[in-house]
């Protein structure tokens, strides 16, 4: 059997209704098991009535799905993981980088689109109307999404987006074992990373300023950065545009910052944190 899973934001509008359109496509095919959740979603709420509503046009009743946050699980199960934005592909990245080869957009395979155009944006609080444009975005997608799923591999033509993503890796020459454990855990989770600038004489700022040029210029999708406390760090990046980082002291705390406030920067410190919580 294989096991589909679509993610969005809070399970309540796009997931819902891709996992109930991948279900009409295949037609009661019993060797396939779909499920939807969200990167931060909240358990048991109901879809959006709008997303019920369009989905009624075509015959089809959610009504009685309820969300779910995506959980490591449901990953470690899945065969495949189909996310709508690239957002969503950098929090799932991040949070689980063994997936990377299992994690794609919904519209990814489509070839009649660009890269920039592969995203299925969130219509929550909009009309029935853009609800109704969201739900064709899914469902054209879902033939060329299928016949990957059936293949079980990525055609060549089309390459993952996931398998390019990077993490960057600096620190003050307090978090040098740190960032080394950091580095070795990401690369044999299949992560690819990138050394930023840091070591002796790198004040905060310069990190950070590292850091957030590179998320800017798409070098790189995310970054861990670690000094002696991890707050001076977060304060000088947060300072930039397009960087969102948030101070960790576990992986709880980790996977919080990923999942509730899509954190893209997470800051470590040395002095909490030793070299076996990497």
């Amino acid at each position: 059997m294989k096991r589909i899973v679509f993610v969005c934001t809070g399970n309540v509008c796009r997931s819902p209704m891709a996992e109930e359109l991948c279900r009409k496509e295949l037609n009661g095919n019993r060797e396939f098991e779909v499920e939807s959740a969200g990167i931060g979603a909240v358990s048991g709420q109901a879809p959006s009535p709008h997303a019920i509503e369009v989905m009624k046009e075509l015959g089809c009743d959610i009504s009685r799905q309820r969300s779910q946050p995506i959980n490591q699980e449901m990953v470690r199960r899945a065969d495949h993981i189909f996310v709508m934005t690239y957002g969503h592909l950098d929090s799932l990245l991040l949070l689980y980088p063994s997936a990377a080869d299992k994690v794609f957009l919904v519209r990814e395979f489509d070839p009649g689109l660009s890269p920039e155009d592969r995203e299925v944006d969130d219509p929550i609080g909009q009309s029935k109307d853009t609800y109704r444009a969201c739900r064709d975005q899914i469902r054209r997608a879902m033939p060329y999404l299928l016949e990957v799923v059936h293949s079980t591999k990525v055609p060549a033509k089309v390459p993952s987006y996931a398998s390019q993503m990077a993490v960057g890796l600096a620190g003050d020459p307090s978090g040098r074992i740190l960032l080394s454990e950091a580095q070795e855990v990401l690369r044999r989770e299949g992560c690819s990373t990138v050394t930023l600038s840091g070591g002796e004489g790198a004040e905060y700022p310069e990190i950070a300023k590292a850091a957030a040029e590179a998320i800017s210029d798409g070098r790189i999708q995310g970054a861990v950065l670690v000094g002696r406390s991890g707050i001076g760090l977060c304060m000088a990046a947060n300072r930039f545009a397009k960087v969102r980082a948030v101070v960790v002291e576990s992986p709880e705390t980790a996977r919080l910052a990923r999942e509730r406030y899509h954190a893209n920067v997470l800051c470590l410190g040395s002095d909490e944190l030793g070299a076996s919580d990497a």
